[in-house]
């Protein structure tokens, strides 16, 4: 006997749809985390590790899906526009430069990102590190909404939305 709900619903998306859902309905913390900047970038190197074998394991090109830190004026007043990416392989020189480009700033979470580009579809959300702060919740919110329009202008090709 199969699953009923699976049948009439999920079966019918993508396998990397359905990973994507996975990778968003992760439970969010509880307690904020506070780490430094290059604490954030190693945190960020884990999940890109995770999300690079669960992608592998499925049969999708793990270059598909990107992982950002989300960084914040220490007051939470507002975003730094730049969101470091956290390259598939990783780039020691890289993240050392950006942990001192970001060693004044406070790492808020992550962005995680699965893009489709036969379908041209996004799925993406982000992973707060402060989740007792609702200022920094609606920040990481912004900054999700920030990257879903940078990867549909660059990746997606869907010209200035």
């Amino acid at each position: 006997m199969t699953n009923a709900g699976y049948d009439a619903g999920i079966a019918k998306h993508k396998k990397k749809e359905r990973l994507a859902w996975t990778l968003k309905a992760a439970p969010l913390r509880s307690k904020d985390l506070k780490l430094t900047a290059l604490g954030a970038l190693a945190e960020a190197r884990k999940l890109r590790d995770s999300i690079t074998t669960k992608l592998a394991n499925s049969g999708i090109d793990p270059e598909e899906a990107v992982i950002c830190v989300v960084f914040a004026k220490p007051d939470l007043s507002a975003l730094v526009p730049d969101f470091p990416i956290v390259p598939l392989t990783p780039a020691p020189a890289t993240e050392a430069k950006h942990a001192a480009a970001f060693a004044d700033k406070l790492p808020i979470g992550f962005l995680v990102f699965i893009w489709d580009k036969e379908d041209k579809k996004i799925f993406g959300h982000a992973r707060p590190l402060i989740v007792e702060n609702p200022r920094s919740l609606a920040l990481n919110a912004q900054a999700a909404r920030v990257f879903d329009r940078h990867i549909r202008r660059v990746v997606l090709g869907e010209g200035s939305n």
